[in-house]
């Protein structure tokens, strides 16, 4: 992904210009361990329902790092951004870092946004840690919001197995005077304290759902309480959100859950109806207490059928 494409996918304009910083966005580098699809029971719909959610399969993918150490963009932000949120800010252009290999490999993240390799020059950790802002003159036009990024340089650390469960299960099947709820769950059968990296929604997102190989065409929001959340508006047209990135911790055997519901009544959400439909994503998270990025994903799929009554 190139970098303006990349700028347009983690903030909007509103985003840049308050100075939140981005979540990191997971890539196809990764090796997968485990690949599991499983039917789930789903309850008989209450007697008030006019819709039903009446099957529900939940397909999830394992994977560990493939690579070393793992480079990423941290935040954007816009000029003015950067008075708001850094007093005196150590800021280097990329034209000015001395170190040749070292300025390549800034150019690479920057442009990348996400970068998986085994070996990094000398000198690259130092100078991310040493500096809080990189501008791109040479790459930057005068119209652009987006004009300074801090970076991050993490040990991936590839030996270690991937830690966490996704799941989800039917509460409620009936959609009527009152919705069907979901629960997303995710386990950590590991023994030590992992951290889910998410958004301003935290740590499954907001999702999106639509009909198999339809992403463009009808959908619907999975809800959950978001008029209560700071940094977040879902009106009938957009959603607008801060391009926050934020960390939830899940401790060894923990199971972490979060309920959705499908509410018609609710913005966004009137595509609800029969039909096959379908939701995908990917739960990056690392171990808990260490300075490093994103160390393994889940990557996970539901499809349910929704049914009159």
């Amino acid at each position: 992904m190139r970098r303006r494409a990349l700028l347009s996918a983690v903030a909007s304009a509103a985003a840049l210009a308050a100075g939140c910083t981005s979540a990191p966005t997971a890539d196809n580098t990764a090796s997968t361990t485990d690949g599991q699809t499983h039917l789930r029971t789903v309850p008989e719909p209450g007697p008030d329902a006019d819709l039903a959610i009446t099957e529900l399969s939940v397909e999830t993918e394992k994977t560990a790092p493939t690579h070393e150490w793992y480079l990423r963009i941290e935040g954007v932000y816009s000029t003015d951004a950067v008075g708001r949120n850094f007093e005196d800010p150590t800021v280097v252009d990329v034209s000015d870092i001395e170190d040749e290999a070292v300025r390549e490999a800034v150019e690479r993240i920057l442009d990348e946004g996400n970068v998986r390799v085994d070996e990094i020059p000398d000198g690259l950790r130092e100078f991310v840690d040493a500096t809080d802002l990189v501008t791109w003159a040479a790459d930057t036009e005068a119209d652009d919001i987006a004009t300074h990024w801090t970076l991050g340089v993490y040990d991936a650390h590839p030996d270690r197995d991937p830690v966490l469960a996704f799941d989800v299960s039917v509460l409620d099947a009936g959609i009527g005077e009152d919705p069907a709820a979901l629960e997303f769950a995710v386990e950590n059968t590991g023994d030590t304290e992992q951290s889910v990296y998410g958004g301003v929604v935290r740590p499954f997102g907001i999702p999106r759902v639509h009909h198999p190989g339809e992403p463009e065409g009808a959908s619907f929001l999975l809800w959950q309480d978001y008029e209560s959340i700071d940094g977040l508006s879902v009106t009938e047209n957009r959603i607008t959100k801060n391009a926050i990135g934020t960390s939830t911790p899940v401790a060894p055997g923990e199971t972490l859950t979060r309920t959705y519901t499908l509410d018609p009544s609710k913005p966004q959400c009137d595509a609800i109806g029969p039909g096959e439909w379908v939701h995908e994503d990917v739960l990056e998270y690392t171990q808990s207490g260490e300075p490093e990025g994103p160390g393994a994903t889940v990557d996970y799929r539901l499809e349910f059928t929704i049914e009159d009554v």
